[in-house]
C-alpha cells in the first residue's frame, strides 16, 4: 500500500511547481520517514511505560486516555494521510494548460487548509511539550494521582521537530500560492497586452 501511495504522489509531480516538489521532498523525508522510524521507536512504550503510582484497577488506562486522547504517531499518520490526499485526486493531465492551473491552484489551497487544521490541532492536543509528570484526577483513581511518562524529552523533542515540518510546509505552499498568483496575473497581463 505505501509503495504505491508514495508512487502516485511522484507521480503528478511534472505538473507542480519546484516549491510543490520541495514540499513532496519534505513530506516523505521529513515526514514519512521519520514518523515510520525514529517515530515507531521514540513512541513505541507510549502506553505500556506510562506508569501511576496507584494499584486502582483501570487508573493507569484512564489516566493514560485522559493524558493522550489520540496518539501522537496516529495524529501524524491521519495528517500524512490527509495532507497528501489532494495530490492524489490532481490527475488528469491531458486538461487545457489553464484547467491544469486551476486545478494545481486548487489543490495547494486545500494542501494549505489541511496543514493549517493539522498546525492548530497539534498545538491543542498537545502543546509543545511532553510533560514528565502527569497529574490525573480521574475516575477511578482514588485521589489524584501522579502518572510518569517515558522519554518525555525525547518526545518533545520529536513533537517540536514535527511541528516545524507542518510549520515549514505550510509556508512552503503560501509561498507557492503567491507564486502562482503572480503567475497568473503575468498570464493575464501579456493576454491584456497583445
Amino acid at each position: 500500500f505505501v509503495p504505491l501511495y508514495i508512487e502516485s504522489l511522484y507521480s503528478h509531480t511534472n505538473h507542480s511547481t519546484v516549491i510543490g516538489k520541495i514540499w513532496l521532498t519534505m513530506l516523505l523525508i521529513f515526514r514519512i520517514l521519520l514518523v515510520a522510524l525514529v517515530g515507531d521507536a521514540v513512541y513505541s512504550d507510549e502506553q505500556s511505560k506510562f506508569t501511576c503510582n496507584t494499584l486502582q484497577p483501570g487508573c493507569n488506562n484512564v489516566c493514560y486516555d485522559t493524558f493522550a486522547p489520540v496518539s501522537h504517531l496516529r495524529f501524524w499518520v491521519f495528517q500524512i494521510v490527509l495532507v497528501s490526499t489532494p495530490s492524489i485526486f490532481y490527475i488528469d493531465p491531458t486538461q487545457l494548460s489553464s484547467q491544469v492551473l486551476l486545478i494545481y491552484i486548487i489543490h495547494v489551497l486545500l494542501r494549505s487548509i489541511m496543514e493549517i487544521i493539522f498546525l492548530i490541532g497539534q498545538y491543542y492536543l498537545f502543546g509543545f511539550e511532553v510533560p514528565h509528570l502527569f497529574r490525573c484526577e480521574t475516575y477511578p483513581c482514588p485521589n489524584r494521582t501522579d502518572c510518569f511518562v517515558s522519554r518525555a524529552t525525547e518526545k518533545t523533542i520529536f513533537l517540536n521537530f514535527m511541528f516545524s515540518v507542518s510549520l515549514g510546509c505550510f509556508i512552503l505552499n503560501i509561498v507557492e500560492l503567491h507564486y502562482l498568483g503572480s503567475l497568473i496575473y503575468l498570464v493575464i497581463f501579456r493576454y491584456e497586452a497583445c
